[in-house]
């Protein structure tokens, strides 16, 4: 025997009473503005800007590049003018950017780190590791990241060592 629910309300109206309640009815949230993101600002732009956050009007947006900054801030008027007919009056009305802070400039930092060198041990796991390695090319290319991993792993247990002392 089933029960019988008298007061079950639809799904679509609980979600319409939430969004009264939580006041999301006619403002833009950052989730919309990605959607629609590049079809407001062309492909071009979308491809080295992203929308990173939007807090009373004012959208964030993160750059790919300090050169991308550059040009897009002379691009925010029409961005501001393109956003207002895409999403309507008033969603977007200033536009912030900011520079995303990129791979290769950790890598850079990774790179002055002096890493020790690798003991007789070491160059025995190398070995093992490449030794079926058929490809002359391929065989340093691996031996040379494998040591460079040991290197690494190295640097950090030296490190976590004069951390306990």
């Amino acid at each position: 025997m089933r029960p019988k629910y008298h007061n079950i309300d639809r799904a679509r109206d609980v979600v319409g009473r939430m969004a009264n309640s939580w006041r999301f009815n006619g403002r833009l949230n950052i989730g919309l503005l990605s959607r629609t993101w590049r079809e407001a600002v062309g492909t071009g732009v979308a491809q080295h800007a992203k929308p990173l956050r939007l807090r009373k009007g004012e959208l964030t947006l993160g750059i790919a590049s300090s050169s991308w900054l550059s040009e897009l801030q002379f691009q925010i008027p029409t961005i501001l003018q393109r956003l207002k007919e895409v999403l309507g009056e008033g969603k977007v009305t200033s536009i912030r950017l900011k520079t995303l802070v990129s791979r290769k400039l950790n890598s850079e930092r990774e790179k002055t780190i002096e890493l020790p060198e690798l003991d007789a041990l070491d160059e025995e796991k190398v070995a093992t590791v490449v030794k079926s390695v058929k490809d002359d090319s391929l065989r340093a290319t691996i031996a040379a990241a494998y040591r460079r991993r040991l290197r690494v792993a190295k640097y950090w247990a030296e490190k976590a060592l004069k951390q306990e002392d």
